[in-house]
């Protein structure tokens, strides 16, 4: 594909920022979108919302857990594997736990997952 752009992968896959920001790069010419999240319906989800915006694009899921640590070193063996020998241009890093919520009412398990989502 003339003008074509390497690969995305977007750590964090979802239906807010993940996947909008995955079609918005698939649309400027990136040739390959690699999709991780620990929810395998919403990636088949996401994936077919990239593929959509670019019919040019290679869109790859991959499910995995951003907690686990064995669950990442396995999802970053895929990612590599995926990718083959197309550049990686960019990383998206979107973890993040959506719920409904009050301010200040959550429990500490709920406090705790949201701190290793977004710092282990």
């Amino acid at each position: 594909m003339a003008g074509s752009r390497g690969a995305l992968v977007v750590f964090g896959s979802g239906p807010g920022i993940g996947r909008n920001v995955a079609a918005v790069f698939a649309e400027r010419g990136f040739q390959k979108i690699v999709l991780l999240s620990r929810n395998k319906i919403r990636l088949s989800q996401d994936a077919n919302f990239v593929r959509a915006a670019s019919a040019g694009a290679s869109v790859d899921v991959i499910e995995y857990d951003g907690v686990n640590m064995e669950s990442v070193r396995a999802g970053l063996e895929k990612v590599e594997k995926t990718m083959g020998d197309v550049p990686l241009e960019c990383v998206l890093f979107n973890h993040a736990r959506l719920g409904p919520s009050k301010f200040f009412d959550f429990t500490v398990e709920e406090l705790d997952n949201d701190l290793q989502v977004s710092f282990r």
